[in-house]
């Protein structure tokens, strides 16, 4: 039987996505802007980009 693969996350990508599940739980999910979900992980809005694959990235 095949192990599935573990895959863990970029220490920027984990630090990404904790601050943007703050920021969900303290604003309305609708009110959150990529912009503010970057600067409060301290990365560009390009690093925020690139650093989360498409179906892990907090866009709406």
């Amino acid at each position: 039987m095949r192990m599935k693969k573990q895959y863990t996350l970029h220490p920027t990508a984990a630090r990404i996505l904790k601050n943007a599940r703050e920021l969900f739980l303290t604003h309305s999910y609708a009110d959150v802007t990529m912009d503010q979900i970057a600067g409060a992980a301290n990365v560009t809005k390009a690093a925020y980009i690139i650093t989360l694959p498409v179906r892990k990235r907090c866009t709406w």
